[in-house]
């Protein structure tokens, strides 16, 4: 998928959302700057084991912690989480483009998914996070895939 073709699903779908939301001009830019950042970063990678592009779990997160109603540095974080480990961008990176809280975020969010800390997952995010988390990663629940687009 090209980012054209990406930026356009987006319109229809989550960035409609985050239009909607309670988010300030500057938390809907920062979010939509997020996305746009993550497209580009993960574009190209081989798809997911269920075959969707890598980056509709990025934004599938977003869009939960949207309707949970996270701050923006939150969300952004949270399309962030994988990008790390899974790609050639760089903490430092993140933290040039998009500011100290939110690398370290990231970071944070890194080390807790990597160590499956449902407690922290639900003090940082709130308790949907880690219930979708703990069903997800326990298997006692099918992954159920958010309607982004």
């Amino acid at each position: 998928m090209e980012i054209s073709d990406f930026l356009e699903e987006m319109e229809k779908g989550f960035f409609r959302r985050l239009d909607k939301s309670d988010l300030d001009g500057a938390g809907r830019k920062l979010v939509k700057e997020a996305v746009s950042f993550a497209f580009e970063a993960h574009y190209g990678q081989e798809p997911r084991a269920s075959g969707e592009d890598f980056i509709i779990h990025p934004v599938a997160v977003a869009d939960l912690l949207l309707g949970i109603g996270r701050s923006a540095k939150v969300i952004a974080a949270g399309v962030f989480h994988d990008i790390v480990e899974d790609t050639k961008i760089s903490l430092a990176e993140i933290e040039k483009n998009f500011g100290k809280e939110i690398a370290f975020l990231v970071d944070g969010m890194t080390k807790i998914f990597r160590r499956y800390d449902i407690k922290e997952i639900k003090t940082v995010f709130g308790p949907q996070v880690a219930f979708a988390v703990r069903e997800t990663k326990g298997g006692t629940a099918p992954f159920v895939r958010l309607d982004i687009f």
